[in-house]
């Protein structure tokens, strides 16, 4: 199931502890973690059987999953900056 679908099953205001294996842990609120552009909960998939809740806190094993729109999106930005400093 994506992150960002299984969020949604929560209120707003619960705390998430997001584990991805390479990045940061993340621990912010439902709200926080569907707003985050750095890491957008749409590119994310939680994985099966993984989810615990500890002290109030949901604890969500992910792994990446790159979805079509934010790679454009990371192209897209990657080109804007290079002809911004004459590199493309």
């Amino acid at each position: 199931m994506r992150l960002e679908d299984f969020l949604e099953c929560f209120d707003p205001s619960s705390v998430v502890e997001i584990a991805c294996k390479g990045e940061p842990v993340r621990k912010c609120t439902v709200s926080a973690a569907l707003s985050d552009d750095r890491y957008p909960a749409v590119d994310y998939v939680v994985l099966p059987g993984s989810v615990t809740f500890k002290d109030d806190v949901v604890h969500i094993p992910v792994i990446w999953k790159l979805t079509w729109g934010t790679f454009r999106k990371c192209i897209n930005t990657y080109f804007a900056e290079h002809e911004e400093n004459g590199a493309v």
